[in-house]
């Protein structure tokens, strides 16, 4: 039984190691390493302002699943707990480390956006991007009986913008829809053409539980979650979204309804039609 508890330890103490090498990565790029022109300083200084904020947010998330690791990591030495005890423990404490990978993957993300904003934009073809999507999320929906589709005319939907990072809004507001929802639920994005104001509007919508009109105004702030713990989550997913889609000179519209056979979730955006898309009859 040592055994096993000390590979539990080397585990633990592998993965703290880990996630300070990258916090501490981050932090160089990010806050410490100071430019020498006085322009780049003032660049580096408004990043700095910027991020102290998330700075602050990532130290107060990661006390608790730290905590966590702690406590079950006791629990794993002590010779007088169950077998059974013990075994919870590690599936707490996996839980607790995938939750921990997924924050920092997303702190990481949301930080590239933050400090570097778009590369340049170019013509994307949101439909593809939207069929790319339900590609890859289909199996997760499957798995949950949940239906998940594509309501869009047939043709390209181009739009100007990042592709990678469009594609990480579609990808975050289905995987939150599916997350969210029911057995026999219904996910679905839909693209339509708003000619008069050249825009290309997406909606995500689900057939859930909804979400409380309480929480709705604060869902893209970071590390907010109105979910239970149950749910698996790192409170970032839409921060990232919000942040894209500033980007994009976009914002994310959120509606929800929880009575009722009309319940669910609508969360919508609109993007600059491209001009493939403008002279097309």
């Amino acid at each position: 039984m040592f055994v096993v508890d000390l590979r539990v330890i080397l585990f633990a103490a592998l993965l703290l190691f880990i996630l300070a090498a990258l916090l501490a990565v981050w932090l160089d790029r990010r806050l410490w390493r100071k430019p020498s022109s006085p322009a780049a300083r003032a660049t580096s200084d408004s990043f700095e302002t910027r991020l102290r904020p998330l700075l602050n947010d990532v130290a107060h998330e990661f006390r608790t699943p730290l905590a966590v690791l702690l406590v079950h990591l006791e629990v794993l030495r002590s010779p007088t707990v169950p077998p059974e005890t013990k075994q919870e423990s590690l599936r707490l404490m996996h839980a607790e480390a995938r939750r921990m990978s997924r924050m920092v993957s997303n702190i990481l993300e949301l930080s590239e956006v933050e400090t570097r904003g778009l590369a340049a934009k170019s013509p994307v073809d949101l439909r593809a991007l939207a069929t790319k999507v339900i590609a890859e999320m289909q199996p997760l929906a499957q798995e949950r009986k949940i239906a998940l589709s594509l309501d869009a005319a047939e043709g390209a939907f181009w739009v100007n913008g990042d592709s990678a990072w469009l594609e990480q809004v579609l990808m975050n507001l289905t995987d939150n829809a599916l997350k969210y929802s029911r057995p026999q639920d219904r996910v679905e994005i839909s693209l339509t053409r708003d000619s008069a104001r050249k825009k290309i509007l997406c909606t995500v919508c689900d057939t859930g539980p909804g979400i409380a009109a309480e929480h709705l105004p604060f869902l893209t702030r970071r590390f907010y979650r109105a979910a239970s713990d149950e749910i698996s989550g790192s409170g970032l997913g839409l921060s990232l979204v919000a942040a894209i889609l500033k980007l994009h000179d976009s914002t994310l519209e959120i509606d929800s309804q929880t009575t009722g056979d009309a319940s669910g979730t609508r969360m919508r955006f609109g993007l600059d039609m491209a001009q493939e898309m403008e002279e097309s009859p």
